[in-house]
């Protein structure tokens, strides 16, 4: 969360043969529910977080008549656009690499890599505007978040899994030749149109505050938020772990984390995690309209306060 997929998302969605979803979390349902299209799983995911009408318009439920599962929904989506490449980008995956290349044993993942300072003071800037970024136990998240992806890649390289790596500084530095590199591992040619934002479609990404440098067609590295002394040594320590293992190294060429509080933090992170999770399978099991109920009032809050 908050490395730059935003970016990485509509500057990929710029090339025409590409549709990538926008963070719909479909494959996030509850394992013991039934994602079948007679148990409404479309409608949950709406009531979740809107994610059929960002993508498909009111008129998604005639849209996606017949649609049953994750792959088609995707290809639905993408024959929009008429693309030949279909995906999902989708911050919360980061932890399930494995498990979805196992799902779907044709993909390729793209990693976006950065740096988690800069990562940190993102979360701490949206959690000034927005209640999701704003909660206890962000740090733990984001640790635990940090230790699945690199737990993930490692194991998607040993399978053979294509696999490619995009880094932050140089995707905002010299977008067009990341860009390029992105797509010679898709094996696609490159659009000039890719190297900006201009032209982007935006529409599936919440107007939110911190994604107004997205709509503001900005492509720059953002002022980092200060944080204390404690917390900055605490970050670089994991931040030279994390460089480490990405890298294949093991000597520790700078100071990193304890065990103790590596153990820590990640539990932390698998605790509060777990807490986000059963908030989702509540979507998945209680009574539409008791959500619809519960939708209506929220934002009818929210209104009021706003105004």
């Amino acid at each position: 969360m908050r490395s730059g997929t935003s970016l990485l998302y509509a500057l990929l969605n710029q090339h025409p043969s590409i549709a990538l979803m926008y963070e719909s979390d479909v494959l996030d349902l509850a394992p013991f529910l039934s994602q079948g299209q007679q148990n409404g799983w479309l409608s949950r995911a709406e009531l979740w977080n809107g994610s059929m009408s960002r993508h498909f318009g009111d008129a998604w439920p005639e849209a996606l008549s017949g649609v049953g599962d994750a792959r088609a929904l995707y290809r639905a989506y993408a024959a929009q656009k008429r693309a030949t490449v279909h995906g999902e980008k989708c911050p919360s995956y980061c932890t399930q690499l494995p498990r979805l290349a196992r799902r779907f044993p044709d993909a390729r993942f793209i990693i976006l890599r950065r740096d988690l300072g800069e990562i940190y003071g993102s979360i701490r800037d949206a959690g000034k505007t927005h209640r999701w970024f704003g909660r206890t136990g962000m740090f733990c998240r984001m640790i635990r978040q940090q230790d699945g992806l690199l737990s993930g890649c490692r194991k998607l390289e040993a399978n053979g899994t294509p696999l490619h790596y995009v880094d932050y500084a140089s995707l905002v530095e010299d977008t067009e030749k990341t860009m390029r590199e992105v797509c010679q591992f898709l094996d696609l040619g490159f659009e000039p149109k890719m190297a900006s934002l201009s032209g982007a479609d935006f529409s599936p990404i919440d107007n939110a505050p911190h994604h107004s440098h997205l709509r503001g067609l900005e492509i720059r590295h953002r002022e980092k938020a200060e944080i204390n002394l404690r917390l900055r040594n605490r970050v670089g320590r994991f931040q030279a772990r994390a460089n480490r293992l990405f890298a294949g190294g093991r000597v520790k060429s700078r100071p990193e984390p304890s065990f103790a509080e590596r153990t820590l933090f990640h539990a932390a992170g698998v605790y509060f995690s777990t807490l986000d999770q059963i908030v989702r399978w509540i979507y998945e099991a209680a009574p539409a309209p008791l959500l619809r109920r519960y939708r209506s009032l929220r934002g009818g809050i929210r209104a009021g306060i706003t105004e």
